[in-house]
């Protein structure tokens, strides 16, 4: 025993390396870290298809919307002028598959994919030719007569034009289609 009078009995517990009077260390050992890091790597494992599929779901949402905002524009357009022909009339020029010429409000018209820049949809406006929209890989124009099933060569007949085109963007790819009633058809 210890014969020191600043001394009492229950204070005569050896102190460990670190000052803890228990003889327990504080912290984490090794082992133990490793198993938690063994741990977390097999949860993070299992989570990972979950938000790879909700990442993936997202980008795929986001280039759908672009392609839309970029056919948009185009199929708008066509839509449009092709809308103001009247018919019976001698306005129409050509009406091929990818071509369709026209005459609106004393300028000549044409839709058409371009010659110098493949899988751009332009439009022609007495020579001067515009980019509607690239990256277009199918393109066409169907001319309907009034039951909208017949395909027609006839301008006498036309009553409606389809308007088709795939676009690809960014590993997408997607149809747009527009049914266009032509002026005085209905």
């Amino acid at each position: 025993m210890i014969n020191n009078p600043g001394f009492h009995r229950d204070e005569t517990k050896l102190m460990t390396a670190r000052g803890d009077r228990t003889g327990k260390a504080k912290g984490f050992t090794l082992i133990e870290m490793i198993l938690v890091i063994l741990t977390a790597g097999i949860v993070a494992l299992m989570i990972s298809p979950l938000l790879n599929q909700g990442f993936s779901a997202y980008f795929t949402a986001n280039t759908m919307a672009d392609m839309e905002f970029q056919a948009r524009l185009p199929m708008e357009r066509m839509a449009r002028e092709v809308r103001q022909i009247q018919v019976p009339n001698s306005e129409v020029f050509v009406m091929e598959p990818t071509q369709f010429r026209f005459l609106l409000n004393g300028k000549v018209i044409t839709y058409r994919m371009s010659t110098t820049s493949p899988g751009t949809l332009v439009r022609i406006e007495n020579n001067d030719e515009d980019f509607l929209a690239t990256n277009i890989t199918a393109f066409a124009f169907h001319y309907l007569e009034k039951d909208l099933e017949t395909e027609t060569i006839d301008r006498s007949r036309l009553w409606a034009v389809k308007i088709s085109f795939s676009l690809d963007y960014q590993g997408q790819t997607r149809t747009f289609n527009s049914l266009v009633f032509l002026r005085n058809a209905a």
